[in-house]
């Protein structure tokens, strides 16, 4: 296996051929114009071919709701799914495979030359994952290579890549599980058999093993790719983890072990690396902790009220963009669940953020660092509407949607690299002349909403939940 590894360094563009498959007659020139605002690329059903998605590009300042279709072709046998663009939106595309999930492959548009690209493919893989670096210039794909079992990593240049390398540890058949850059995109980390690993993201063979016995099932990277933070199998306490290549192991329980009967929830670095947020259930009440990755061991609860039991769903907390402040959702007193801020310099001193009768149900992040976003359930309506909140006036609620039920679940929802958001608008199923629609609008400005793509009619499947926007 190790002599297929140095034959995939040596030749990538000779193996390449392997890996990429091209779209035949297929490969018409693609229009797509510029974008006004931020592009969306989205998955949408159509009359003409009832459940069978397609891949369009809309843009979040068109008013016309214009959009183009950016995917070529899907088989009848075939699936698209898992939307995806470059963080500088020249490469639009999604993810087609058949009913299986397996024979996966990437179509992609570039929009500088309107052309569709070849698409880096795997062998019958299961499975199958793409995912740009987000400081830019190539990306990864988790794919079997032909006559392997499992899947391996390599990274690629571009979409029509004429360089791919791996950069595993050359486990015999593949054994990746999952993989995430850092977020300035210097690094790279992976799961495999043997332990959670770690490599830059543009030198073959500088992987260095960062977890040498057990194998997480999840894991986070800081910003700059210098540290791991995992909970190790049969643990109920956090791990950070030093990445140093070459070095030996350096690891830090960050965390207190957890009482018999308790569990570790979801946990979050900030976005600077700085400090972790995690809910641990302890006697059944989700608790919100706060720990400095430099202080290991003195973690302190930051929630004055407790976390919903039931009814809304995750992500219960979110960091804003810079780092200094968080928020969450729990109890206000006597079961009035609202919206709780707080910062790194006084996290124990919560505001609440919004009104009583507007339930939460999503947290959906943060506009920049002072507006926090959120689905509610509005009391007086009796359905869920969008809406965004300025910590520095709590208690003053903007509605971003029209007052009617989103679609459930966060993947309904995202925001923008220029803190645009865009949300998926779903009218009652059972209403005469329902539809489908994206909707993007500024925080703090109810009069920014506009519908960006056309409507789909609840007839068929309308727009899928997972839509993205470069961030």
């Amino acid at each position: 296996m190790e002599f297929l590894k140095n034959v995939l360094r040596a030749t990538g563009a000779a193996l390449l051929a392997a890996l990429v498959f091209a779209c035949g007659s297929d490969d018409a020139a693609v229009t797509v114009p510029p974008a006004i605002g931020m592009r969306v690329v989205y998955l949408a059903d159509s009359a003409d071919a009832p459940g069978r998605f397609q891949a369009y590009a809309a843009d979040t300042g068109s008013t016309s709701a214009m959009v183009t279709k950016i995917s070529r072709h899907v088989d009848a046998d075939e699936v698209m799914s898992d939307p995806i663009m470059s963080l500088d939106e020249r490469y639009l595309g999604a993810r087609v495979a058949d009913a299986t999930g397996c024979r996966a492959r990437y179509e992609f548009v570039d929009t500088t030359t309107g052309l569709p690209m070849n698409t880096l493919r795997g062998n019958d893989h299961c499975g199958h994952r793409l995912e740009f670096n987000p400081a830019g210039g190539n990306l990864a794909l988790r794919v079997t290579l032909f006559g392997e079992t499992g899947p391996r990593l390599v990274l690629a240049d571009t979409p029509d890549a004429n360089t791919v390398f791996s950069i595993d540890t050359g486990i015999t058949g593949g054994t990746v599980a999952d993989y995430r850059f850092s977020g300035d995109g210097s690094r790279i980390a992976w799961t495999e058999a043997g332990g959670l690993f770690s490599s830059t993201t543009f030198t073959v063979g500088s992987f260095g093993q960062i977890r040498s016995v057990d194998t997480p099932a999840a894991f986070a990277v800081t910003f700059d790719g210098a540290n791991a933070v995992y909970v190790a199998p049969g643990e109920t306490r956090l791990r950070r983890t030093v990445i140093t290549p070459g070095a030996g192991l350096s690891e830090t329980y960050l965390t207190a072990a957890l009482g018999v009967g308790d569990t570790l929830g979801e946990y979050a670095l900030s976005p600077d690396g700085t400090q972790l947020l995690y809910i641990a259930v302890i006697g059944g009440d989700p608790q919100l902790w706060l720990v400095p990755l430099a202080a290991p061991l003195t973690e302190q609860r930051v929630d004055t009220a407790p976390f919903p039991t039931a009814g809304p769903s995750l992500p219960r907390f979110a960091w804003n963009s810079d780092g200094t402040r968080f928020a969450w959702f729990g109890d206000a007193g006597g079961n009035d669940i609202r919206v709780h801020g707080a910062t790194l310099a006084a996290p124990t001193t919560a505001v609440v953020l919004t009104p009583a009768g507007q339930v939460p149900f999503d947290l959906i992040g943060w506009r920049d660092a002072t507006i926090v976003v959120y689905d509610s359930y509005d009391i007086g309506f009796g359905l869920s509407t969008l809406r965004s909140v300025a910590v520095g006036v709590p208690l003053t609620t903007v509605a971003l949607s029209p007052i009617g039920v989103i679609a459930p679940g966060v993947d309904a929802f995202v925001v923008c690299g220029d803190g645009t958001l865009v949300y998926r608008y779903r009218g009652d199923p059972g209403a005469i002349g329902a539809f489908d629609a994206l909707y993007s609008a500024q925080a703090m400005d109810a009069n920014s909403v506009q519908r960006i793509t056309p409507q789909y009619p609840a007839t068929i499947s309308g727009i899928a939940d997972d839509f993205v926007c470069a961030q």
